[in-house]
């Protein structure tokens, strides 16, 4: 059964998000050591509204941590719902899908629902993890959320979540989360605000920055094969330019072009390979350093465009299978926008999304390229999957460029 076909928003079961909690609060505290503190939220009554920046997939039960016992409806990305197996436990908590970067009138409606139930709404307002340990962009639509729901807003920061559980890794990494749980606005510090004071307030409280608290910090993180994963990241060599010829091994990330490379050890810090390679002083540096790459190279050519075979999966195919092949064929992605030409279920098939349409391209890394348009959920697999993220940087720097001319 679709997500589509469920029932209306409940609030969270009693029992069940209870059980959910005795078990994965402790894992928060003890095994990922996330030192909650929300002393400065004791006088504040729900309902209420939770922002929260977005480091780990370990953070949706942190932040029910950091709330319990009161219990939350947390916006999550449609892809979970198109889980078979996680949809009845999702609707039980009162998980309410959303169209990831895409406009969904359903969850606005689901969000306003649990409100008026007298519920807790829970945001993760930058719609995705950060793959480098610094805060994503966030639609400033948000803040007209908010100024509809006429409830206390409370934010989380959490520091070190991603350093415990990076975006690119498949392990947790033990050392320390500092989780702050405080308000944000009161109904009426957001109705004096302008829209553009209460967006750059809450950009500030939610700024996110691993690598500087790290530096500060300076924690251990206890793990094995430190590096393994992180070529699905760091796709480009930074000193020979090179692109997708980054590989690990261990601890070592490495250029296969030049041998330009370092160990990344327990404090996330770079040892370069020898006195000729050139490495960014961190992961997020270096992942700045790409961005800017594709920025010159879109930049010097007007007919700029990626192009890549892929494989199409789709949701609800199979009852037991996540996301099933329907098809394959070729990925275009150009200034206009992101074009898919081949097949679906033994057809042909056209998926063409304009630029303007898509403000992110969600991907996994080195897995797939995610979106939702008009509805649908398109799941798109490239030969080489270490291109996956390339593919997500490029359309959001495209997509930039777009709203900029047309504000010009």
């Amino acid at each position: 059964m679709s997500d589509k076909k469920r029932k209306s928003v409940r609030l969270p079961s009693k029992g069940l998000y209870s059980v959910a909690l005795s078990v994965l609060g402790p894992r928060a505290r003890r095994r990922l050591k996330a030192n909650i503190d929300k002393s400065a939220i004791k006088d504040i009554k729900p309902p209420y509204v939770v922002l929260s920046n977005h480091c780990s997939v370990n953070d949706w039960y942190i932040v029910g941590a950091a709330i319990y016992p009161e219990r939350i409806n947390v916006v999550i990305t449609r892809h979970f719902y198109s889980n078979p197996v996680l949809m009845p436990l999702l609707w039980r908590i009162g998980a309410i899908p959303k169209d990831q970067f895409s406009p969904d009138v359903g969850t606005i409606k689901d969000i306003l629902a649990v409100a008026k139930m007298g519920g807790n709404v829970m945001l993760f307002p930058e719609g995705r993890t950060t793959p480098h340990g610094r805060l994503e962009t966030i639609e400033k639509s948000t803040v007209k959320l908010l100024r509809k729901l006429k409830m206390p807003v409370i934010y989380i920061r959490m520091d070190g979540a991603y350093l415990t559980r990076p975006k690119w890794s498949g392990r947790d990494r033990l050392g320390r989360i500092d989780v702050a749980v405080k308000l944000m606005f009161t109904p009426e510090e957001l109705k004096a605000m302008s829209d553009d004071e209460a967006y750059e307030k809450m950009l500030s409280l939610l700024s996110t920055d691993d690598f500087a608290w790290q530096k500060k910090n300076h924690v251990k993180f206890k793990g094995k094969k430190f590096a393994e994963g992180l070529e699905n990241l760091l796709y480009a060599c930074p000193k020979c330019g090179e692109l997708l010829t980054t590989e690990t091994n261990g601890d070592t990330i490495k250029c296969s072009a030049c041998g330009n490379g370092a160990k990344l050890n327990n404090y996330y810090e770079f040892e370069k390979l020898n006195e000729d390679c050139v490495i960014p002083e961190n992961i997020a540096d270096w992942f700045e350093l790409l961005k800017e790459k594709e920025r010159q190279r879109i930049a010097a050519d007007e007919n700029f465009e990626m192009r890549s075979h892929v494989i199409l999966r789709r949701p609800y195919r199979k009852k037991t299978e996540w996301l099933s092949p329907v098809g394959e064929g070729e990925l275009v992605l150009d200034r206009e926008g992101l074009k898919y030409t081949g097949t679906q279920d033994g057809e042909d098939f056209e998926l063409c999304v304009p630029i303007a349409a898509l403000p992110a391209l969600a991907f996994g890394c080195g897995k797939h390229i995610t979106l939702y348009y008009e509805g649908e959920y398109y799941s798109l697999v490239p030969d080489n999957a270490q291109e996956c993220v390339r593919w997500s940087v490029v359309e959001e720097i495209l997509h930039t460029l777009n709203s900029q001319e047309k504000e010009e």
